[in-house]
C-alpha cells in the first residue's frame, strides 16, 4: 500500500513492506501497525538519503533543498477480519483524515517550513476515542541559503557593498570632477594662451597688412612717377625731333605770310584809289590811271596766289595742331581710374610724336580693326606704345618696315607691331622684360621701358608677348581685355 505526500517542496511516501521480521510499534486485536525508514531525495545532487526511522531520536528534519521523501510502514492483518483500510492526518496542513488505499497516491502540495506530525490508523478506529495511532514528528526547515539569517546576511551584504560601491563611486567621481576641474583649467590656461597669442598674432597681422598697404600705395605712387618719369624721358629724346618736326610747318606759315600781306597791300592801294575816284575833278583821266594799276597787279593771279598763300598756312597750322594735341593726348596725366579709350587714336598720337624718328626711311604699315572703346588708363597705354615703337624705330638701321595690326577676339582687343630690325636672340629676348635689361649700346637706354610696359600691361589684367629671331625682325603682342571685368574673370 502506498501513501504520497507531497509539495512544491517535499513528497511524503509511505508504503508497505513485506518485511515481517520487526514488531510494530501498534497493534489492535490481531494487527500491527509501525513506521520503517525514510528516503530523501536531493535533486540537486540526484541522490538519496535514507533514515532508519526506529532509531530516530526526534522528529524527523528534512530540509527544503530535498525535492521530496518517502516514509516506508510495516502492518499485519488478520485475513479472518477482512481487508485492511488505513487512514491518515497531517496535522499542521488544511486537510483532515484522508483514507488510503492499494496503489492510491495522495498528494500534498505547498507544504512551507514548519511543524507536522503524521499520524497514521486504522480506519474503523477515526470515531473511536481510545484507538492508537502511529505518529510520527516532521520538522521541514529552510536550507541555509534559504534562512532569514542568510537572506538577512544578504541583503546586508548587498546593501553594505551598495553602499560601499556607491562611496565609491561618489569618491571617484569627486576625484574624476577634481581631474577634471585641473584639466579644464589647464586647458583654459592653454587656451587664455592660445588666444592671447592668436590676439598678438592677429595685431601683428594687422600692422602687417597696415604696412603692406601702406608699402603698396607707395610702391604705385612710385610706379605712377616712374611711368612719368620714362615719359618724360622719352620726350627729352625726342625733343629736338619734335622741335624740327614744328619748325618746318612754323616756316611754312612764316614764308607764307610775307608775300600774303605785300598782296593784300596792293589790293588795298587800289580799293582806295577806286574809293576816291568820285572826289577827283579830272575823273576820266584818274579811272584810266586806275584801271591801268587795276591791269599792271593781274588781280586774278593775285587773288589766286593769296588763295595757295592761305591753304599753305593753313596746311602749316595743322600740322602744328596736329603735333601739339598728339603731345597733349600722349602725355596727360592719370585721374586714378580707368576711362574708355580710342586704343587707334592712341596708336596715332604717338606716331605723330615719333614722326621725326622715322620719316623718310621707315613705312608705317596700318591694319587697324575698328576697334572698340577700351576701358584702360590711356596715358599708360600710350607709353606702352611709346616704348615699344621707339624700340622698333632703333632696331631698323637705314630703311626698313613697321607693320601695325588691330583686331578684336571675344572680348580682348590685340595690338601687334613688327619691325624689320635687327632683332634678339633666344636670351635676350627672354631676358627683355627684366628691369635695366637692354641691348642697345651704353647711353642709349637704362632698361625700363619693356619692363614698366610690361607692368602696365598686367595692371589691365592683359598679356604681352616678344616674339624674335636675330637679324630677322621682332614681333611685339599685346592684349588687353574690353573691359577691366571681363579681364578678371580671364585671369
Amino acid at each position: 500500500m502506498i501513501l504520497c505526500v507531497t509539495s512544491v517542496t517535499p513528497l511524503l511516501l509511505f508504503s508497505q513492506s513485506k518485511d515481517n521480521s520487526q514488531l510494530p510499534t501498534y497493534s489492535s486485536g490481531n494487527q500491527i501497525l509501525a513506521f520503517n525508514e525514510a528516503k530523501l531525495y536531493n535533486k540537486k545532487s540526484e541522490s538519496f538519503e535514507i533514515i532508519n526511522l526506529k532509531r530516530l531520536q526526534g522528529p524527523l528534519q528534512i530540509k527544503s533543498d530535498f525535492s521530496f521523501f518517502s516514509v516506508s510502514y510495516n502492518y499485519l492483518a488478520d485475513p479472518e477480519e477482512g481487508p485492511v483500510q488505513l487512514v491518515y492526518y497531517l496535522e499542521g496542513s488544511q486537510q483532515g483524515w484522508q483514507g488510503l488505499e492499494d496503489s492510491f497516491p495522495l498528494t500534498f502540495t505547498n507544504l512551507p517550513k514548519g511543524t507536522y506530525k503524521l499520524r497514521l490508523k486504522l480506519s474503523d478506529e477515526i470515531n473511536n476515542g481510545d484507538s492508537q495511532e502511529v505518529l510520527l514528528d516532521i520538522l521541514v526547515s529552510e536550507s541555509f541559503f534559504q534562512s532569514d539569517f542568510f537572506i538577512s546576511t544578504l541583503v546586508m551584504l548587498g546593501f553594505f557593498a551598495l553602499v560601499g560601491f556607491t562611496w565609491y563611486r561618489i569618491v571617484k567621481i569627486s576625484q574624476e570632477k577634481e581631474t577634471l576641474e585641473i584639466k579644464v583649467e589647464q586647458r583654459t590656461s592653454k587656451i587664455r594662451l592660445q588666444k592671447e597669442k592668436t590676439e598678438k598674432a592677429y595685431n601683428k597681422l594687422n600692422s602687417a597688412h597696415d604696412q603692406l598697404h601702406q608699402a603698396y600705395s607707395q610702391l604705385k605712387e612710385m610706379q605712377f612717377q616712374l611711368i612719368q618719369s620714362e615719359k618724360l624721358a622719352s620726350l627729352g629724346q625726342l625733343t629736338a625731333g619734335v622741335a624740327h618736326e614744328l619748325n618746318n610747318p612754323i616756316n611754312f606759315v612764316y614764308a607764307g605770310i610775307a608775300p600774303l600781306k605785300n598782296n593784300l597791300l596792293e589790293i588795298e592801294q587800289l580799293l582806295k584809289r577806286y574809293k576816291t575816284l568820285p572826289d577827283k575833278k579830272n575823273q576820266d583821266k584818274e579811272l584810266k590811271a586806275f584801271l591801268k594799276q587795276y591791269e599792271k597787279l593781274n588781280i586774278d593771279d593775285l587773288i589766286s596766289e593769296n588763295q595757295s598763300l592761305i591753304e599753305g598756312i593753313e596746311e602749316g597750322a595743322r600740322r602744328v595742331r596736329d603735333i601739339v594735341i598728339g603731345f597733349r593726348k600722349f602725355s596727360r596725366g592719370e585721374e586714378g581710374k580707368t576711362i574708355l579709350s580710342n586704343i587707334e587714336e592712341g596708336l596715332e598720337s604717338t606716331l605723330s610724336i615719333l614722326r621725326n624718328e622715322y620719316k623718310d626711311r621707315i613705312k608705317i604699315n596700318k591694319d587697324y580693326g575698328n576697334l572698340p572703346l577700351v576701358e584702360c588708363y590711356p596715358g599708360q597705354m600710350n607709353q606702352v606704345f611709346l616704348n615699344v615703337l621707339t624700340n622698333a624705330i632703333e632696331s631698323i638701321d637705314g630703311h626698313g618696315e613697321i607693320s601695325i595690326k588691330t583686331w578684336q577676339s571675344d572680348a580682348q582687343v590685340h595690338i601687334s607691331i613688327n619691325d624689320t630690325g635687327i632683332g634678339m636672340t633666344k636670351e635676350e629676348t627672354s631676358r627683355i622684360f627684366e628691369p635695366f635689361f637692354t641691348t642697345k649700346d651704353v647711353g642709349k637706354g637704362i632698361g625700363l621701358g619693356l619692363s614698366i610696359s610690361f607692368g602696365i600691361i598686367k595692371q589691365h589684367h592683359g598679356h604681352i608677348e616678344v616674339s624674335s629671331e636675330k637679324l630677322k625682325g621682332t614681333t611685339i603682342d599685346i592684349s588687353i581685355p574690353v573691359s577691366h571685368k571681363e579681364g578678371k574673370n580671364v585671369l
